[in-house]
C-alpha cells in the first residue's frame, strides 16, 4: 500500500466526489473533504504531502508518507505520483485557481522574502493576496498560499536597519497565520528595494470603493500606472484593496537591536500604538495589551541588557535580550510617554542624563493612514503621566 499517515497505517490516495480519502482493503482510513482544505505542500526531503486543514475537530494537519511507485485513483495523468496528488488536490479545492481568485490586479515578482524565508511572487486579486515562490532557488519544494484580504489587519513600512538605506521591510501582519513547516506566521515580511519602478494595475475587477481610496492628501491610492519607488507602490496597493492601514515607526526613535528568546537577531521599532519586533519572526506588540515593560540585567555592568513585555491579555510573556545599553535611555523614555509602567530602571533613571526631553515622541511618519488599533490613540491623549501632574501642582505651589 503506497501511502501513509503515520507510516504505520498505509493506505491508496483516492479521489472521490467532495472527498479525499486513504483507502485500505478493509475500507477507508480517513477521508477530507475538499472544502476542509486550505493549503497543500509537498517536502521533497521527507516525501510528504502536507495538508492543512481550516476544521473546528481538532485536526489542522496531515501528513502523507509518499513509497516511490506509490498509485493514485484519481490522479492526474501524466504526472508523477506526489505531483499528482497535490495538482488533483488543488483542481478540486480549487486553491489559487484563476475562477476561485478573479481576475489579477497586479503582480510583483522575485520578491525577497525575510518572514518566511524565499524568493516570492505576489499577486494581488480583488479578495485574495497569492504568494508563490521557493524558500531558495535551487529548492524543489514550490511554496503557495491563498491570503483572503480581509484577514488583512495591518501594513508596516519600516527602514532596515541591515541595508543602510537600499531596501524598506514592507510588514504584513494578519488575523489567520499561514503556516511553513512547523512555524505558522501571523506576520510577512518582504525586504524591498527602494528603486523607483513602474507598475502596471488593472482597476477592472476592484469595486468603486477600493479603486476611490485617497492617501493622506487627498491623492488616488492606486493609478492604472504607478511611477513610484515600490517600497511605495506595494503598500498603496495592498491598503486599497484590503483597507488595512499602513504606518511607519516613529522618527529618531530605534529602531532598536536585539534578539528574541530563541537566538534571532531583529530589531524592536517604536510606532504609535505598537512596537514592532522584525524581521523573523515579526511580531506586533499592541500598547493596550502589555501590563508593564520590565529591563532585566540593567545593574549587571554589562554592554547590553535584556527587555520583558508582560501582557494584560493573558498572552505569553515576550523576552529579548542583547538590546545595547546605550539605547536604554531612548526606548525607556518612549515606553513612558505611552503611559506604559516600567520596572527595573530604579537607578539608571538617577543617572539619566538630563536631554532625554528632547527626544521627538511624536507619531511616526505615516505612509497612508493611522494605525489599526485607533482608540488607543483617542485615549492616550486624555492621559497624563504622574510627572505632568507634579509639574502643573509645583507650579501652582509656586
Amino acid at each position: 500500500m503506497p501511502a501513509s499517515t503515520s507510516a504505520i497505517s498505509w493506505g491508496t490516495p483516492t479521489f472521490k466526489k467532495d472527498t479525499f480519502a486513504l483507502e485500505a482493503h478493509d475500507g477507508s482510513l480517513f477521508e477530507v473533504p475538499y472544502k476542509a482544505i486550505e493549503n497543500q505542500t509537498f517536502t521533497a526531503r521527507s516525501g510528504d504531502v502536507i495538508l492543512e486543514l481550516g476544521t473546528t475537530e481538532g485536526c489542522c494537519e496531515m501528513r502523507l508518507n509518499m513509497r516511490d511507485g506509490a498509485d493514485v485513483e484519481g490522479g492526474i495523468e501524466g504526472k508523477n505520483n506526489v505531483e499528482g496528488i497535490v495538482q488533483a488536490l488543488k483542481a478540486r479545492a480549487k486553491q489559487g485557481s484563476e475562477a476561485d481568485l478573479g481576475k489579477l490586479v497586479v503582480k510583483f515578482t522575485e520578491l525577497n522574502m525575510l518572514a518566511p524565508r524565499g524568493i516570492f511572487t505576489a499577486e494581488l486579486y480583488k479578495k485574495h493576496l497569492k504568494l508563490t515562490g521557493r524558500a531558495t532557488k535551487s529548492a524543489k519544494t514550490t511554496l503557495e498560499w491563498v491570503i483572503p484580504m480581509e484577514t488583512i489587519s495591518g501594513i508596516y513600512q519600516l527602514d532596515d536597519a541591515r541595508s543602510k538605506g537600499e531596501n524598506k521591510w514592507v510588514c504584513v501582519s494578519m488575523s489567520k497565520p499561514i503556516k511553513s513547516g512547523n512555524q505558522q506566521y501571523s506576520c510577512i515580511v518582504f525586504a524591498v528595494p527602494d528603486i523607483i519602478q513602474e507598475t502596471v494595475v488593472d482597476l477592472s475587477p476592484l469595486s468603486d470603493e477600493q479603486k476611490n481610496r485617497e492617501t493622506r492628501e487627498g491623492q488616488p491610492m492606486i493609478s492604472e500606472k504607478m511611477n513610484e519607488p515600490l517600497t511605495e507602490t506595494i503598500p498603496k496597493c495592498l491598503k486599497a484593496i484590503s483597507g488595512a492601514k499602513v504606518v511607519s515607526s516613529i522618527p529618531d526613535v530605534g529602531p532598536f537591536q536585539c534578539s528574541d528568546r530563541s537566538g534571532k537577531e531583529g530589531f524592536i521599532y517604536c510606532l504609535q500604538r505598537s512596537f514592532l519586533f522584525a524581521p523573523n519572526p515579526a511580531i506586533p506588540i499592541r500598547h493596550e495589551i502589555i501590563s508593564k515593560v520590565v529591563f532585566t540585567d540593567v545593574h549587571t555592568g554589562g554592554n547590553t541588557v535584556g527587555v520583558t513585555f508582560k501582557m494584560s491579555s493573558g498572552q505569553a510573556t515576550l523576552n529579548f535580550q542583547g538590546l545595547d545599553r546605550n539605547d536604554l535611555p531612548a526606548l525607556s523614555q518612549y515606553t513612558k510617554s505611552k503611559n506604559i509602567a516600567v520596572e527595573g530602571l530604579e537607578k539608571v533613571e538617577d543617572e539619566a542624563p538630563s536631554d532625554l526631553s528632547s527626544l521627538d515622541m511624536s507619531s511616526g511618519e505615516e505612509v497612508v493612514n493611522d494605525e489599526p488599533d485607533s482608540d488607543d490613540g483617542k485615549k492616550s491623549k486624555k492621559r497624563k503621566t504622574e510627572g505632568d501632574k507634579k509639574s502643573k501642582k509645583a507650579k501652582r505651589e509656586a
